[in-house]
């Protein structure tokens, strides 16, 4: 008896073309990111502590980061010496993880599907 195993794989160079090919997609792509950047701004104005409402309803996307253009946004998220931290950016990150996923498979299910992957975007 042999310990040896012999496999013909066919098409092994044309999927691997494939798949470098989506790979850099997903590597130049922004459209992914920014839209889970979305998602997570969403989910931060929501979480975030409100006295006048203005912190909450200034969490946005600039290019694919979630920002808050308030002065007061970092201390709150990172805390001070007088004030713990509210980790409100990283607490929307952690709540959204479904819908992260969702939004990459909805993003790159097409292009996929384009180079001949099988996609079950949702399920």
């Amino acid at each position: 008896m042999s310990d040896k195993v012999e496999a013909t794989v066919e098409g092994g160079p044309e999927t691997a073309a494939a798949l470098t090919a989506f790979a850099a997609r997903i590597e130049a792509d922004t459209q992914g990111p920014a839209k889970a950047a979305a998602i997570v701004a969403g989910i931060a104005g929501s979480l975030a502590p409100v006295l006048t409402g203005a912190l909450a309803a200034s969490y946005g996307v600039q290019d694919v980061y979630v920002v808050n253009p308030l002065q007061y946004a970092g201390p709150i998220e990172y805390g001070t010496d007088r004030m713990a931290a509210q980790y409100v950016v990283t607490n929307a990150w952690e709540s959204a993880g479904a819908q992260v996923v969702d939004a990459f498979e909805q993003v790159y299910a097409q292009d996929a599907k384009a180079l001949g992957f099988e996609t079950s975007v949702g399920g």
